[in-house]
């Protein structure tokens, strides 16, 4: 009992960040590919997440979007997106596949090293004790509500993949939020607000450089997307190669087709290597700016009070980004290692049919495993073009708000060392009144 105890412990109170808790999550489920490719639709949710708070919901010193976004998620709203999320197929019927599933594609190597650490059968409890929805799916669909309302038919479908790299950072089907008005100056991208912050003569050169460095990036990503398609056309060769029986009538490539692919993947590699060192220069040379307006913004700061307002906006949604993009590269990063230690691809066909084995035997939910088989088989053709787009771009999306909160820092330090400072002036110069009404009162009495 007391070795149940502890494993449930420790499967229950996982502690640390989200990507932590992702990772950690991952030791001890089933292996599916399902999981994987959920893992990498979660990933891609919060990487175009921050694309549409970067460039899509407008900015002002008065917006209150940036703190709602920032906030921590509470008992109640979890209790809320729980409600919705199990409204998705996978998430209101994972609890009657998972047992079927444990049986025919056993657990993760995770777990069998906690199995015999523990000397239980770990998986036996495992469906029972852990929340199937992770930490980084509450956190990405709370921002879904926040930018896209109340309203759930105005809300994009975060289990949506797109192989295409000029749609990778677009939500399809949605209605943003109309953002409230300002009483401020309201910029329409992160970006022009930022370059609104720094020193006038730097803003056309600004802004010119970062142009060229996000469509230097949108290269990179085009060409990680071609490269991921066909990859997956090795991968399902081989899968299907080596289970013949589950796939009849299948024409595996030719040597001469396996050769004219890894030729293309080849000269990929190629292609990747200078678009990245390429967009890499770009992003230098934008950063290089960013630095000397700093530097120039450093020595000549007035401290404007709507200034500092969009500082602090501004702050507050670069870190947000910047925390959900290594949260998304952490998905991603768990997503790829798992299929990379585990026969997941392999075990593909098996999965599909525990799926069908599941609705046969819960026939009331036929319907919501048909969904999960079709939206599956579907997701796992654009698997790794969307790992590799998404890993990418987070990467990205993480340098560069990074550096602008560098740079938003520089004013909002400076404001708040000023608000000190003035603090501390009024409670001298009060304390100085007190002084000199005692030193009166004193020359009075004598």
């Amino acid at each position: 009992m007391i070795q149940i105890s502890a494993a449930a412990a420790l499967l229950v109170n996982m502690t640390g960040c989200s990507a932590i808790k992702e990772s950690l999550a991952s030791q001890v489920e089933v292996p599916t590919l399902e999981k994987q490719v959920n893992r990498v639709a979660i990933g891609m949710t919060i990487v175009r997440e921050n694309n549409v708070m970067s460039n899509l919901m407008e900015i002002s010193g008065d917006a209150v979007w940036p703190r709602l976004i920032a906030a921590d998620l509470n008992a109640t709203e979890q209790k809320y997106l729980a409600a919705v999320l199990k409204k998705d197929p996978y998430y209101m019927t994972v609890r009657y596949s998972e047992p079927i599933q444990r049986k025919m594609l056993g657990c993760s190597a995770g777990m069998k090293q906690l199995n015999d650490m523990t000397g239980f059968d770990i998986s036996a409890i495992a469906g029972a004790v852990a929340d199937p929805i992770s930490p980084l799916t509450y956190r990405a669909v709370q921002k879904l509500e926040i930018l896209y309302g109340k309203n759930r038919a105005n809300w994009p479908d975060p289990f949506e993949f797109d192989p295409a790299a000029e749609n990778f950072l677009s939500f399809k089907n949605a209605k943003l939020k109309l953002v409230e008005a300002s009483t401020t100056d309201a910029y329409k991208t992160l970006d022009e607000a930022l370059i609104a912050l720094t020193p006038t003569n730097y803003q056309k050169d600004l802004t010119q450089a970062k142009d060229e460095m996000l469509k230097a990036q949108k290269n990179v990503a085009s060409l990680k997307g071609q490269e991921g398609s066909l990859k997956t056309v090795l991968n399902q060769d081989q899968e299907k190669r080596s289970t013949p029986a589950k796939n009849p009538g299948y024409t595996p490539l030719s040597e001469q087709d396996k050769k004219n692919i890894n030729d293309q993947l080849n000269d990929l590699a190629a292609q990747i290597t200078q678009a990245e060192a390429d967009a890499d220069e770009k992003q230098k040379i934008y950063f290089t700016l960013l630095d000397d307006a700093s530097t120039a913004l450093k020595s000549d700061i007035k401290l404007d009070k709507e200034q500092v307002k969009l500082a602090r906006n501004v702050n507050i949604v670069s870190k947000e980004i910047e925390n959900g993009a290594d949260e998304a590269y952490s998905a991603f990063g768990v997503a790829l290692a798992n299929v990379g230690t585990q026969p997941i691809l392999q075990n593909f066909p098996t999965e599909l049919v525990s799926l069908a084995r599941a609705a046969a035997r819960f026939p009331r939910f036929a319907e919501q495993f048909k969904i999960r088989i079709e939206r599956l088989t579907k997701n796992a053709l654009y698997f790794l073009p969307n790992m590799g787009m998404g890993s990418y771009y987070a990467h990205k999306q993480a340098a560069v708000a990074a550096k602008y909160e560098e740079i938003t820092n520089i004013i909002v330090e400076a404001a708040d060392a000023k608000a000190e400072a003035d603090k501390a002036s009024v409670q001298d110069a009060k304390e100085q009144k007190n002084e000199d009404n005692a030193t009166s009162t004193q020359q009075d009495v004598k």
